[in-house]
């Protein structure tokens, strides 16, 4: 080694000493703070500190239970608020999601005082349904689908249809709409396990794809400073258990390589007399997220919700801001894993 490589060695090292990071927090420089994204939840933000920050998140849940859902209405609520968000959407097509906000817009518009003009998102899709609809009932359709309009604006979705997207072509296309646009957006991944491997490395097992996925997206999330929220499966054995870090064992390196994991389940799951068939024909069902894991902030924290499934609703609930368990429930947090790090 010459000692002008050691000459530029040593003024590389100097820059990074953490000296320099401790002097720019001194200073409030302007590098220190992190941009915040309000998801429009608001106990969820108070528990992120103020919502997504640059960096994976990952929301994971049992199937069917309402994670696209809740994270489409996070979608809108950030949309509202001038926020673009670009969602890969692997199964669901852009009508289908519409139809959902329709429904549920009608619901917030009209369940307090006129409950025969709410319609699922099956029935705003059927031309039989919609023909018979009244004056009124059609009049509050297109209302509820003119303030959707409205503020979807910023949302765009991507629908993959035959496509086998990967992480590389989510990354070229993240890069191509921040060059056309001059905005940083939020990205939305449903869902991450349908990604497809890198080209050229067919071979790789689930679990490796789902790494090199992680890999990827969280060079993304760090170079362009921005959010990317992940829908994850769990593994076949927590179908039945509270959610915890575990649950994801089986699905690739989430834990470690997402900055916020988020968990999907019932209240009460894991209780001696919890019926999961009961738990799915309430309505509302009573569910709650987990934040099982936060670099920067407080874990073992429910946040509880009423979900109205057949309206695509979630309606957030305060928190007592808790690690315990449901009632009923004998486990503690660190028992089903809620306290991991």
């Amino acid at each position: 080694m010459t000692n002008d490589d050691l000459t530029v060695f040593r003024e590389r090292n100097t820059r990074k000493r953490l000296s320099n990071a401790a002097a720019l927090i001194g200073k409030a420089d302007d590098a220190v703070f992190e941009a915040c994204r309000p998801t429009g939840y608001a106990e969820l933000d108070r528990c992120l500190g103020g919502g997504l920050t640059a960096g994976l998140h990952c929301l994971g849940a049992v199937p069917s239970l309402g994670k696209s859902t809740y994270v489409m209405q996070m979608a809108e609520q950030m949309a509202a608020e001038g926020t673009h968000v670009i969602v890969i959407s692997l199964e669901m097509k852009p009508v289908d999601l519409a139809a959902k906000a329709v429904s549920r817009q009608l619901y917030m518009d009209w369940h307090e005082t006129s409950a025969g003009l709410l319609k699922t998102s099956g029935e705003l899709r059927s031309r039989t349904a919609v023909i018979k609809l009244t004056g009124r009932e059609w009049m509050a359709v297109e209302e509820a689908a003119g303030k959707v309009e409205k503020r979807s604006r910023t949302i765009t979705v991507e629908e993959c249809g035959a496509k086998a997207w990967t992480a590389e072509d989510i990354a070229q296309y993240v890069e191509k709409y921040i060059s056309a646009f001059g905005v940083i957006p939020v990205v939305i991944v449903d869902y991450l396990q349908i990604l497809a491997a890198p080209e050229g490395k067919g071979s790789l097992t689930d679990k490796q794809a789902v790494d090199e996925s992680l890999r990827v997206l969280k060079s993304l999330s760090d170079s362009r400073k921005l959010p990317v929220v992940l829908i994850s499966s769990l593994n076949r054995e927590s179908y039945d258990q509270p959610v915890s870090l575990r649950s994801y064992k089986d699905t690739g390196s989430i834990e470690y390589s997402c900055d916020t994991v988020l968990g999907m389940q019932y209240r009460g799951v894991g209780a001696r007399d919890f019926d999961v068939f009961q738990a799915q024909g309430q309505n509302p069902r009573e569910l709650e997220v987990c934040v099982l894991k936060q670099r920067y902030g407080a874990v073992g924290i429910r946040i509880p919700y009423r979900f109205y499934p057949a309206y695509s609703c979630f309606e957030e609930l305060p928190s007592a801001r808790s690690g315990k368990q449901p009632k009923g429930s004998k486990r503690q947090a660190q028992d089903d894993g809620i306290l991991e790090v």
